[in-house]
Formats: structure tokens, sequence, C-alpha cells
């Protein structure tokens, strides 16, 4: 059920770039050309912001995600970058926030696909049962995904991406399964003219 609840969830993120073009479909620019862009044409902002409710047992569930990012395009497919992202997951009697900090790469392949990986220092909620009851503490641990995608223009610089990701850590504390799919739209914060 929490795999189909991050599912329904990523499909909902959105991410945005402060460039006029989405950099990993559009076609291989000569070296001379992208060379030139100045350090602010190379700068990516974005992040994801996913919203969800749905039920579990007969209990409501509230999800929210918020996830600032920043990155440097390095070269014309390849980009890196850091960002921090803030969830609550809720059901009636629990409610639980995950903080992390977040670096990224993400290398464009070959016709709008793109490998990428995530390293998270995640801070979570961790419940153990000691007899009685469940003992709450905060633990910080590491994740490594990795995944691949694809991302298609629609036009204007608008487009959507699909990618899937591995949890290489699979941590029974982490908030996510071992597979997690993200979706959402990629929206330039300069619309072109």
């Amino acid at each position: 059920m929490r795999i189909f609840l991050f599912v329904i969830l990523g499909m909902l993120s959105l991410q945005g770039l402060a460039q006029d073009e989405d950099y990993i479909t559009q076609p291989e620019l000569p070296k001379s050309d992208f060379q030139n862009y100045s350090q602010r044409e190379r700068i990516v902002v974005g992040g994801n912001l996913g919203l969800g409710l749905s039920t579990y047992q007969g209990q409501g569930v509230f999800y929210g995600q918020l996830m600032p990012m920043v990155g440097y395009r390095i070269t014309e497919r390849f980009s890196a970058g850091a960002g921090v992202d803030g969830m609550v997951y809720s059901t009636a009697g629990r409610t639980n926030f995950y903080t992390s900090l977040v670096a990224w790469t993400r290398m464009g392949i070959l016709g709008g696909f793109y490998a990428t990986t995530e390293l998270n220092y995640m801070n979570a909620p961790v419940y153990t049962w000691n007899g009685a009851s469940y003992d709450v503490k905060r633990q910080s641990f590491p994740l490594f995904l990795v995944g691949a995608g694809i991302s298609q223009g629609i036009g204007n610089g608008i487009g959507s991406y699909f990618s899937l990701l591995y949890d290489m850590t699979e941590d029974t504390r982490s908030p996510y399964g071992p597979i997690i799919f993200r979706a959402g739209l990629l929206v330039p914060l300069q619309p072109k003219n």
C-alpha cells in the first residue's frame, strides 16, 4: 500500500527548471554554444511538490512533500545539485515528519532518456516495541537512490518527466519502498517568447 501511495503522489509532483528549454530533450548544442552559456543560464532551480489523500484500513491518510532543489549544468547533458526535503505522513492517531538533505545528479543519455542518482541523508521517526508500547526515536541515516527516466517536451519549454528509482540501501526505516516512481511536469521559471 505504501508503494502505491507514493506512486500516486509522485504523479502529482511538480518540477520547475530555470532555463529556456528542457535541457534533457533539446538537441545537442555545438560545444562552442554551450561553452558560451552564462553562469546564470547553467543554474537549474526546481523541486518537487507532493500532496495526497487516501484511506488505509478504514483510516484517512494524508501525505505532503516539499523538496526545493538547485543545481548546475556542468556539461550539456550532466547536471548536479542539492536540495532539502520535508515530508509529512499522517493517519488517525499518528503523524510522522521526515526531513532530508539531498545531493543529486542527472545524465542525459539519448532522446530524452536520462540516468539519475540521489543521496538522501534522512532524519525520520523510528518505532520500536518495548513490550507494552512503541518507543519513538528520531534517527538519521543515508539512502542511495539510482534510476532512469524519460523527459519529453510539450512546447514553450514545458515538458513532462517519468522516472523510476531504486533504493539501493533498502533500509527499513525509509519512508519509501525499494522502488520509487516519480512523474510530473518540467516548467521553466521564465517562459519562452
